[in-house]
């Protein structure tokens, strides 16, 4: 097989691949449409995290910290609330990994870190005081 033959077969495989993991996923997008979202869990159903689609007041962050455990409906409102809580600090942070499955937002004692299962909080390592030694090691 030629080089340019393999670089074609393995174009052709990743295609039939994506083709098969998209109808999978409508199909369960489907399913779960079908069945009014009954499929499922129950903890996915009542969202703990603040729904707020935009920046709150810092009287109201203060107040209303992100927490170990909060579950939010879609990644937006997650990243508000993380950015939200590093601007509080005013702490300089970075996004170490964002993509459809995790979200990691690192800063000086300062860790985010979520994983779409629910969009559920990990890892909240946000306010002073805070134990730093749950920041995983890697960061």
């Amino acid at each position: 097989m030629s080089p340019t033959e393999a670089k074609a077969a393995m174009k052709q495989y990743w295609k039939d691949c994506k083709k098969n993991s998209d109808k999978k996923r409508l199909q369960s997008i489907k399913s779960a449409a079908a069945s009014n979202h009954s499929s499922l869990p129950q903890k996915l159903q009542n969202y703990t995290g603040d729904q707020t689609p935009s920046i709150r007041q810092m009287v109201v962050v203060e107040t209303k910290p992100l927490l170990v455990g909060h579950s939010f409906q879609c990644k937006e409102p997650l990243q508000i609330r993380a950015a939200e809580e590093a601007n509080l600090r005013m702490i300089k942070v970075t996004v170490d990994k964002s993509d459809s499955m995790n979200y990691i937002l690192i800063g000086q004692d300062f860790c985010v870190s979520a994983t779409c299962d629910g969009w559920v909080v990990k890892v909240a390592v946000c306010r002073e005081g805070d134990d730093t030694s749950n920041i995983p090691p890697k960061f």
